[in-house]
């Protein structure tokens, strides 16, 4: 992992060594900077792919730093860190432009687990200019098993003409949510694991042991996610629909306010309802409508 660079800036010098020790631990080449300024810097002078920053420091916040990252290169991928209280904040830095957040204290695996999805996304994205600019419309039907390690790749398959309309911010965005909502398809929907079951096995490191086990009850196995893809003129639109129970998600989108944002059940479903212009369950709830508009303006 050492060609992915990430840039740490944080102004606790305890936080800042434990995150740096980490990533390095990981094998990524790892940049650090005690606050924004300092940061801005580093940026400019070096390559960085992924920058996490905590958002109150002195001289330059964690804020304003992403949206001066997103003028210099806008595909990099900013993760921001909030503290307690400050529910409103993270729901800011994702309307500036962050791809995610992570609440202190920082779960070390969620942050593990944030790094490489965006890295997934990042080297999954190809895009192909000549087609482009040839298409008027595109639609598709995909059945998915219920295989979440496969995810990435389902994603890229089906966000390759997305450069057409929408910027790189808004096209990993979209990465993120289809990403997050065909796992929540596969795990809670098909394999139908409860998120403390979830949340338990990553803890245990044990969550594939999980899903596999799920995969070969008769109860389960075989079960497909069936993915349809529209992209036109007007926007994006996805419909995923898998073959569980469904649940009850207006519990869920009732949450979706400042004190929702930071919960973890339910989190795919709070943080890509912040990405899209509409995210939309039927009665059931084992099948959600995505949809991007081309003239929306999700982010300053």
């Amino acid at each position: 992992m050492d060609d992915i660079s990430v840039l740490v800036v944080d102004d606790e010098p305890a936080t800042l060594a434990e995150l740096c020790e980490f990533l390095a631990e990981e094998e990524y080449k790892v940049l650090a900077a005690a606050n924004g300024v300092e940061a801005l810097e580093v940026f400019e002078e070096e390559k960085v792919d992924i920058v996490l920053t905590d958002v109150r420091m002195p001289e330059m916040d964690g804020i304003e730093l992403l949206r001066r990252i997103k003028k210099l290169n806008q595909g990099t991928s900013v993760v921001v860190v909030t503290g307690h209280g400050t529910e409103e904040t993270a729901i800011q830095a994702l309307r500036a432009g962050a791809s995610n957040y992570l609440k202190k204290p920082i779960d070390i695996g969620e942050l593990e687990r944030t790094i490489i999805g965006l890295i997934a996304i990042s080297r999954a994205r190809e895009i192909d200019p000549v087609s482009n600019r040839l298409l008027i419309e595109e639609t598709r039907t995909l059945e998915i098993p219920s295989d979440p390690t496969i995810v990435p790749a389902i994603v890229n398959n089906l966000c390759k003409s997305l450069p057409l309309l929408f910027d790189l911010t808004n096209i990993e965005r979209i990465e993120i949510a289809l990403g997050e909502m065909i796992e929540n398809a596969i795990e809670h929907g098909n394999l139908e694991i409860s998120y403390q079951e979830k949340a338990e096995a990553r803890e245990q490191g044990r969550l594939m042991d999980l899903i596999n086990a799920r995969n070969e009850n008769p109860k389960y196995k075989g079960r497909i996610v069936t993915v349809s893809y529209r992209i036109s003129n007007e926007g994006v639109e996805y419909t995923i629909t898998d073959e569980g129970m469904g649940f009850d998600w207006r519990s869920v989108m009732d949450s979706i306010d400042a004190d929702g944002l930071m919960r973890h059940s339910g989190r795919g479903i709070i943080l890509s309802s912040h990405f899209l212009d509409e995210l939309k369950y039927n009665d059931k709830g084992n099948s959600v409508r995505l949809f991007k508009s081309v003239i929306s303006d999700e982010y300053d």
